[in-house]
C-alpha cells in the first residue's frame, strides 16, 4: 500500500480560487439578468507622502488588502492621472486615502496636504474618495518589514505600499458587517 503525498499549494492559491469562483459565477449567471459588476470591484488604498504614494488593493470580495506598488510623485496632475488610470484598469469602486492625524486626533500639516490632494482626486474620479485614519501605520509597516528580515534598502522601497495595505485593511476591518 502506498502512501499518497498531499500536494502542497502556494499560499496565494486561495486567492486564485476566489478569483476563479467569481468568474465562474459570471459565466453561470442567468442570461436574463445582468451580472452585478460591483461583485468584482475592489478598493484602492493610498498612503500619500511628499515623495511617494503607497498603493494597496483588496481582493474582489474585499476581505484582504495587499500591497500593490508605489507611485513616485512628480506633480499633482500627473499623480492624479496615474491614479485615475489605475482605478479604471483595476475596476476600483472606492479609494481609501490615509489621513495622518496626530496621536491626539487633530490633523497635522501633512493631513491638510493629504486632504487637499484627496479633494482634487475626488474631482477627477467618478468613484468615492474616503478618508481613513492612518495613525502609526508607517511604524507598523516598518516593524512588519523588520520582523520579516527585509534589508534596509528593501524596507525603504516597500514601506509605503505596506503602510497603504495596513490603512486599507484597517478600513476593511472597521467597516465589516
Amino acid at each position: 500500500m502506498s502512501c499518497s503525498k498531499r500536494r502542497s499549494r502556494p499560499r496565494w492559491h486561495w486567492a486564485l480560487q476566489v478569483e476563479g469562483t467569481l468568474h465562474s459565477l459570471r459565466a453561470l449567471w442567468p442570461l436574463h439578468s445582468a451580472f452585478p459588476e460591483d461583485l468584482l470591484a475592489r478598493l484602492l488604498g493610498l498612503d500619500v507622502g511628499d515623495r511617494r504614494i503607497g498603493l494597496a488593493l483588496t481582493d474582489p470580495l474585499e476581505i484582504a488588502a495587499s500591497p500593490h506598488g508605489t507611485l513616485e510623485r512628480t506633480n499633482q496632475a500627473a499623480d492624479i492621472a496615474q491614479l485615475a488610470k489605475l482605478v479604471a484598469d483595476r475596476e476600483v469602486r472606492a479609494v481609501v486615502v490615509g489621513l495622518p492625524l496626530r496621536t491626539d486626533g487633530k490633523p497635522s500639516e501633512q493631513a491638510e496636504r493629504v486632504r487637499t490632494f484627496a479633494a482634487k482626486l475626488q474631482e477627477a474620479l467618478s468613484v468615492p474618495v474616503i478618508e481613513a485614519d492612518e495613525r502609526l501605520t508607517t511604524q507598523q509597516a516598518r516593524r512588519a518589514l523588520l520582523s520579516g528580515d527585509v534589508s534596509r534598502q528593501g524596507r525603504k522601497t516597500r514601506v509605503d505600499k505596506v503602510a497603504a495595505a495596513f490603512i486599507l485593511q484597517h478600513y476593511l476591518d472597521s467597516n465589516a458587517t
